[in-house]
C-alpha cells in the first residue's frame, strides 16, 4: 500500500511541476519593442543589383521599398532565361539591340511569423 502511495505521490508531482513553473515567466520583464531600420544594398542573381530600405514597426509586421538595376551581365541572362520559356529569337535578337539596361522598383509588406 506504501508503494501505490509513492507512485502515485510522485506521479502527481509529475503532473504539477509544469504548472508550478508556469508563474515564473511573469516575474521576467518583456522588452518593449523599438522600431527597426534597416538599408540593404545586394546582387539579386541572375537578374539586378538592388538597393533597399526596409521599416520594422511592430514585432510581426515590415514593410519595404526596392529599386534594381538590371545592368551587364545580367542583362544577357535575362532574355536566355525568357529564350528558354518560348521567346522567338528573332525578337530576343531585337529587344537586345535596343536595351542595354533596366530598372525595376518593388514595395512589399513582410509578416514576421516567429518574432517574440
Amino acid at each position: 500500500m506504501k508503494k501505490l502511495y509513492l507512485h502515485l505521490a510522485l506521479l502527481a508531482l509529475l503532473i504539477s511541476v509544469p504548472f508550478l513553473t508556469q508563474g515564473q515567466d511573469s516575474l521576467a520583464t518583456a522588452m518593449p519593442f523599438r522600431p527597426v531600420h534597416t538599408v540593404f544594398v545586394g546582387v539579386q542573381i541572375p537578374l539586378n543589383y538592388t538597393l533597399g530600405y526596409r521599416y520594422q514597426f511592430s514585432r510581426r509586421l515590415s514593410v519595404q521599398a526596392q529599386g534594381g538595376l538590371i545592368a551587364a551581365p545580367f542583362e544577357q541572362y535575362t532574355l536566355k532565361l525568357l529564350e528558354g520559356f518560348g521567346l522567338d529569337p528573332n525578337l530576343s535578337r531585337v529587344i537586345d539591340r535596343s536595351f542595354r539596361q533596366g530598372s525595376s522598383v518593388s514595395l512589399g509588406i513582410s509578416v514576421h511569423a516567429n518574432s517574440p
